[in-house]
C-alpha cells in the first residue's frame, strides 16, 4: 500500500508539459462542440472555453489551438483566387505589408470568427486575440515556411516560450476547387452545421507536432525573421529579450 502511494506521488509530482501533450482530450472535446450562443462573440467564446482550465496555461492553450482547427477553415479560395497571385505580381515583404496594399487581405479577428475562414495571418491573429484575451502572453512570428511567406505563433506557459502553428496544426487544407466565393461560403455553412449536428466525426485531426513544438524539429520547416524566434540557443544573442 505504501508503495502504491509512493509511485502515485511521484507521477503526480513528475506531471509537466512533456507528459500531458498527450492526454488534451476533455479540452479538445470542449472546443469541438462550443454551444451556439457563443460563436458570435470571441471574448464570450474565449471566456467559454478556458473555464475549466482558468489556473491551467497549457490547457488555456490547447483548447484555444484546438477551436480554431476544428472551426475555423483555411480559405483555399483566398489563396488562390487572389493573395498569392498579388503577392508574385507586386512583391511584398510581410503579412502586414500585405494587409496594407490587398483591400481583401484585411480581417479583423472578429470577422475570422463570424466567417469561419481566413489564411495563415488571420488565424494567428485570432489565436493572438484569444491568448491574450485567456490572460497568457503570447506573439504572433512571421518568417518563411518550406520557403514560402507564413505566420505562427508563439505562447508563454509557465514562464517558458514555445511555439505552435495553428495553420498547419489543421492538417492538409480541404474545401479545394471552388470557383466563386458564394459556393465557398455556402460549402462552410454546411460544414459548420455538421459539425454542430454530429454528423461529421473529427472533421479535422489534429496534427500535435505543430502544438508546443519542439524547437529543433519546428526549424526545420519554419525559419523566423527575427531569428530569436527560433527559440534556439544559437540564435540567442546577448542583447535579444523574449517578453
Amino acid at each position: 500500500m505504501i508503495r502504491l502511494v509512493v509511485c502515485l506521488f511521484l507521477i503526480l509530482s513528475f506531471s509537466s508539459i512533456g507528459y500531458s501533450k498527450t492526454f488534451y482530450g476533455d479540452a479538445d472535446s470542449r472546443a469541438y462542440r462550443v454551444p451556439e450562443k457563443y460563436l458570435n462573440n470571441l471574448d464570450s467564446l474565449t471566456n467559454y472555453l478556458i473555464e475549466p482550465y482558468k489556473n491551467n496555461e497549457e490547457l488555456k492553450a490547447r483548447v484555444i489551438f484546438a477551436f480554431i482547427v476544428y472551426h475555423i477553415q483555411y480559405d483555399m479560395y483566398e489563396y488562390e483566387s487572389g493573395y498569392e497571385w498579388s503577392r508574385k505580381k507586386a512583391p511584398i515583404s510581410s503579412h502586414k505589408d500585405a494587409e496594407n496594399k490587398i483591400s481583401n487581405f484585411k480581417q479583423t479577428p472578429q470577422e475570422t470568427l463570424k466567417t469561419r475562414r481566413g489564411v495563415c495571418r488571420h488565424l494567428t491573429n485570432l489565436y493572438l486575440h484569444m491568448a491574450k484575451k485567456a490572460g497568457l502572453k503570447a506573439v504572433e512570428i512571421e518568417g518563411l515556411a518550406e520557403g514560402s511567406p507564413h505566420a505562427w505563433n508563439g505562447v508563454k506557459i509557465n514562464k517558458k516560450w514555445y511555439l505552435l502553428d495553428v495553420t498547419w496544426g489543421g492538417g492538409n487544407a480541404s474545401l479545394q476547387g471552388i470557383k466563386n466565393d458564394k459556393d465557398y461560403k455556402r460549402a462552410l455553412k454546411i460544414r459548420e452545421k455538421k459539425i454542430k449536428s454530429g454528423r461529421i466525426k473529427n472533421s479535422k485531426k489534429i496534427r500535435n507536432e505543430w502544438f508546443l513544438s519542439d524547437p529543433k524539429k519546428f526549424f526545420k520547416t519554419h525559419h523566423p525573421y527575427d531569428l530569436k524566434w527560433s527559440l534556439l540557443p544559437k540564435h540567442q544573442k546577448a542583447n535579444d529579450k523574449l517578453p
